[in-house]
């Protein structure tokens, strides 16, 4: 199956739509009887599974029994004082590979619903672009219903949070030809999806900008879909220097680091461009501004975990500057108070870069400080791992490069997969990239050969007429149904 591809008729892709689709439930166990849990006002008994794990050892393969318990929450991922038990949709039965296999054989955009409707697993944004200029989204997946909670943070399970049923691809939110004329997603919570479902949405940065690109007298060709995926222009950083620059008042006479800071800052165009010093100032800004405000009000685990979450740090500052900040956090600190707290982190930003990266803002370039770093799973990145190298962008911009508050500045993750194809009829180009290569074995030339492509923004044709695969074909994979010899 082709999840992400196009056949002669129709294009298509997907990103992520992170609905919240698992909730963790603490679970009160009897102490006469430990295979007994509180549900309400009930005592319920777990069921039990017998589950065999082979593991590989030294002496060869160990075998190991254990016993899976089942609760109305679903399955016991960990035993303590209370057992904390995980529902989750993708742990239950589901079959993707037909709705996969059915976008292989769409006619037209208009064909995405259909396809989709079976499909069960997480839920992902389906977009489709057809050669007769027809344009179709579609929501896929399946979401709970929830009773007595909301799903954002754990319960008992004397609260009994049930879900009471599942809303799947046709329950949720799909459009057709929009009036704008095109569709943009970047896990982003469109507005005619709020009130669908709660969930981690990301903040609409990027995708305000790719409608801002989008909407522009400039032809919309190819070329062009292929400069929009390597843009590095930050709102995110914008409406943060906006800010700063509205509070520098307040200083009457700055210190040189700060002046140097507000100078920087001041006359950067929010372009994270690799030879940009501002870019960093303003990423290690960000980090010791909110780390100068969350850390007092909160415990060093709370806080670590806060740290490399942006997004729920920006929310947090959000709703402060709106008027509506938790006293939890904040406490007594007035608009004011966060204004000196801004200031004084300027500071402390360009002493920390001189320190770590040497004296002045030459030293501090984002492509020098800033690094995409492809790991393998096994931890071995020093054999198997596709390397590390300068990059632009982080993590609002479209041309993702995110990385860890707490392991600045290095991308760990990103756009792993680039595609852009142009549905002329008779007459389709695709074009394509997937780094750091498209061959599983460390040993082939082909296993990091397409690294320096993507990190350039350049994609490689995607054949698909039969006499542009047979002419530029390198190497052919032939599978067959099992139990079938190459003579048959």
């Amino acid at each position: 199956a082709i999840p992400i591809g196009h056949n002669k008729d129709v294009a298509w892709g997907a990103s992520n739509m992170p609905y919240d689709i698992q909730d963790y439930t603490l679970l009160r166990v009897s102490g006469g009887d430990p295979l007994k849990y509180q549900w309400g006002n009930e005592w319920l008994e777990f069921e039990v599974e017998d589950v065999r794990i082979s593991c590989k050892s030294g002496d060869g393969v160990e075998v190991q029994d254990h016993k899976r318990l089942l609760s109305k929450a679903g399955f016991v991922v960990n035993k303590g004082m209370h057992y904390l038990a995980l529902r989750w949709t993708g742990s239950e039965a589901n079959d993707d590979l037909t709705p996969l296999m059915d976008l292989m054989r769409m006619e037209s955009a208009d064909d995405l619903s259909d396809a989709l409707a079976p499909f069960n697993c997480a839920p992902q944004s389906f977009m489709a672009a057809d050669t007769d200029g027809h344009i179709a989204q579609v929501f896929a997946g399946k979401v709970p219903v929830r009773e007595n909670h909301s799903g954002l943070i754990s319960k008992y399970g004397v609260d009994k949070p049930n879900w009471i049923g599942m809303m799947g691809t046709n329950d949720l939110p799909s459009v057709i030809d929009p009036l704008k004329g095109y569709i943009v997603h970047a896990n982003n919570l469109p507005e005619y999806c709020i009130g669908t479902a709660c969930g981690n949405f990301k903040a609409p940065y990027i995708f305000r900008r790719l409608c801002e690109l989008l909407e522009t007298d400039e032809p919309i060709d190819a070329e062009y879909m292929q400069e929009m995926q390597m843009d590095v222009y930050s709102e995110f950083a914008k409406k943060y220097v906006e800010y700063i620059k509205g509070i520098a008042p307040v200083v009457d006479e700055p210190a040189a680091n700060i002046a140097l800071a507000l100078d920087l800052l001041s006359n950067w165009d929010f372009y994270e461009t690799e030879d940009s010093s501002a870019t960093t100032l303003f990423h290690e800004w960000f980090v010791l501004f909110t780390e100068d405000i969350f850390s007092d009000a909160m415990n060093s685990s709370s806080y670590a975990h806060y740290e490399d979450s942006t997004h729920a740090i920006d929310g947090i500052l959000d709703s402060f500057f709106r008027g509506e900040g938790d006293p939890l956090i904040f406490g007594d600190l007035t608009p004011d108070d966060v204004a000196k707290i801004a200031i004084s982190a300027l500071g402390k930003a360009v002493a920390m870069l001189n320190e770590r990266y040497g004296e002045g803002p030459d030293k501090w370039r984002w492509g020098r400080v800033h690094h995409t770093k492809f790991k393998h799973p096994s931890g071995v990145d020093f054999l198997l791992g596709g390397g590390e190298y300068p990059d632009r962008g982080s993590r609002y911009t479209v041309k993702v490069a995110d990385f860890f508050n707490s392991e600045r500045y290095v991308s760990t993750f990103g756009v792993s997969y680039r595609q852009v194809v142009e549905m002329r009829p008779g007459d389709i180009r695709g074009m394509w990239i997937l780094p750091p290569g498209n061959h599983g074995s460390s040993l082939s030339p082909h296993y990091r050969d397409q690294v320096d492509m993507w990190l350039k923004g350049e994609l490689a044709p995607m054949w698909f007429y039969e006499d542009d695969i047979a002419e530029n074909c390198a190497l052919a994979a032939i599978l067959r149904p099992g139990g079938d010899s190459p003579d048959e």
